[in-house]
């Protein structure tokens, strides 16, 4: 198994679309900290990018990088060679989960360091506008500690989101034999996305659970903030896993069984 997962990993890191994304995103992490460092929100982006935009981006490119497994034989070429289906799906699940951490990663970390270096802002905040919008129960603290390990806490949220809707991308790709349609990879994930806004919207309208609100990946994600940590940081983040956790087993059950003729 760990010769599979190599083997795909060794495949990643030789993609071409890979390396140039990852160039991509670490220009575009300095970049976005130069156009926003006079900005008192601007430590937030990365995780406005985290719920609004990777669970498209991430959905078509991992797509991309499924489509030949299916379409050129290669992963039937591994069943007949003797690897178990299992392994199969494991393999092909790691690396696209690194492919898409590292992508995000790659934006993130030169967008702290720059604007941590060139920002007019500090990322403890220092005025309760910062938080319009966050749940009350979040305070600003002026301690650097304290922002760091919100900043921490932020991309360790982030990237759990990122690895869900990689696997959600990932059982999409198993149910559409070789990812007919990029379209429909990015609708499910466009509906999971919403399904979370609009509980959000609802609940404030009908005095809903707020509770409820961890189920929902893109909104855990949503509410986090690099001035403050969530005080549900840890339910969410075990929701999230254990979500994660679901995905994964339902897609390597339905791999299992399904015919790749």
């Amino acid at each position: 198994m760990f010769k599979l997962i190599g083997a795909y990993f060794s495949r990643l890191s030789k993609w071409m679309i890979f390396r140039i994304l990852l160039i991509l995103m670490f220009i575009g992490g300095i970049a976005a900290a130069l156009l926003t460092r006079k900005l008192s929100g601007a430590w937030n982006l990365p995780y406005i990018l985290a719920y609004l935009i990777f669970p498209h981006y991430v959905g078509v490119i991992i797509g991309l990088f499924n489509y030949p497994l299916f379409t050129n034989g290669t992963i039937r070429n591994q069943l007949a060679v003797g690897h178990r289906r299992s392994h199969v799906y494991l393999a092909d699940w790691a690396a696209s989960n690194l492919f898409a951490a590292a992508i995000f990663l790659c934006f993130v970390i030169p967008f702290f360091i720059t604007l941590s270096c060139c920002g007019s802002t500090a990322a403890a905040g220092q005025s309760t506008e910062l938080l319009e919008g966050l749940p009350t129960a979040m305070e600003v603290s002026a301690d650097a500690v304290a922002s760091a390990r919100a900043i921490a806490s932020g991309i360790a949220v982030s990237i759990v989101q990122i690895v869900f809707f990689t696997s959600v991308t990932q059982l999409f790709c198993v149910v559409l034999k070789g990812v007919k349609s990029f379209l429909a990879i990015y609708l499910g994930n466009q509906a999971l996305v919403l399904a979370g806004v609009g509980y959000a919207a609802l609940a404030s309208k009908y005095q809903l659970p707020e509770k409820l609100f961890n189920l929902f990946p893109s909104v855990v994600c949503m509410r986090q903030s690099s001035f403050a940590v969530d005080p549900e940081f840890w339910q969410g983040m075990l929701l999230m896993l254990a979500e994660t956790a679901i995905v994964f087993v339902i897609g390597i059950l339905y791999f299992r069984k399904t015919d790749l003729n």
